[in-house]
C-alpha cells in the first residue's frame, strides 16, 4: 500500500477543496434563505432585492459548480495515480 507520508499534500489540498466546497454551499444556504418567493411587481425595492439575491445566487451557483468540477476532477487524478503507483510497484493482484 502506498505510503499516506508521501501522499499528505496531495490529500490534504483535496480536503482543503472539499471543506471549500461544501462551506460554499452552506453560504449559498444562508443566502437562499433571505429569497423571497413572493411577486413584487408594484414595489421598486421588492423588486430590486429580488433582482440582487437572484444575481447573487447565480454567480455562487457558477463557483459552486467550477468548484464542484475540479474537486472531483482532481480526486479522480489523485485516484488513478494511486492506483498506477502501486500497480507499477507490484502491490496490487487484479486477478
Amino acid at each position: 500500500m502506498i505510503g499516506l507520508q508521501s501522499m499528505m499534500l496531495e490529500l490534504t489540498i483535496l480536503a482543503l477543496m472539499t471543506l471549500t466546497v461544501i462551506g460554499l454551499a452552506y453560504y449559498r444556504h444562508t443566502v437562499a434563505k433571505q429569497q423571497d418567493f413572493h411577486l413584487h411587481v408594484n414595489e421598486t425595492q421588492g423588486v430590486t432585492q429580488q433582482t440582487n439575491l437572484a444575481e447573487r445566487l447565480t454567480a455562487i451557483d457558477k463557483w459552486g459548480k467550477i468548484l464542484t468540477a475540479l474537486t472531483v476532477v482532481y480526486f479522480l487524478v489523485l485516484a488513478g495515480w494511486m492506483l498506477y503507483r502501486e500497480w507499477t510497484r507490484g502491490g496490487a493482484s487484479f486477478g
